[in-house]
């Protein structure tokens, strides 16, 4: 590992457990979201008693229980972008981690799961648990992109793409 005291310029390597994703993999990790959010709305859907007409409500509190903002920063070079993204509450050995040239897609498991009155994230952990979606300041290379875990942050390293 590799670490520059006066910038962020760094050089890290996955440790074991964090897959970032390819851009396969990106496009499979939104299909499996897409799928997680169907498959609890249909949950709530089953809870209601299978009444009608409150397909988008359903879809809405599903993406809500499974979509989470979790507390991030970025700092930025002329030559890399680093992003620090709390992974307080999360199961990091279930951690993927997708980079695309924008944004950057977080998949792991709660440690807590739990049901609530209005049902809570990661809720029985048969689903995928939290997803969170950040944007990033500026286009990278989403290929060469590397992820580390510091403490209780998720950091992810991605060089710049030059415009």
């Amino acid at each position: 590992m590799k670490r520059r005291q006066a910038g962020i310029e760094k050089k890290l390597e996955h440790p074991p457990g964090i897959v970032v994703l390819s851009e396969a993999g990106v496009a499979e990790l939104a299909d499996q979201i897409k799928e997680d959010i169907a498959h609890r709305a249909y949950e709530i859907f089953e809870r209601r008693g299978s009444a009608h007409a409150h397909d988008l409500a359903d879809w809405f509190q599903a993406e809500s229980e499974i979509v989470r903002d979790l507390p991030s920063d970025s700092q930025e070079s002329a030559r890399q972008i680093l992003l620090r993204i709390d992974l307080t509450g999360l199961d990091t050995t279930t951690l993927r981690v997708g980079v695309e040239s924008r944004h950057v897609i977080l998949r792991g498991r709660t440690l807590h799961s739990h049901d609530g009155a209005n049902g809570a994230l990661g809720h029985d952990g048969n689903v995928g648990g939290t997803v969170c979606f950040v944007d990033l300041p500026a286009e990278v290379d989403a290929p060469r992109a590397k992820a580390v875990i510091e403490g209780p942050f998720l950091e992810v390293i991605a060089e710049k793409l030059r415009t």
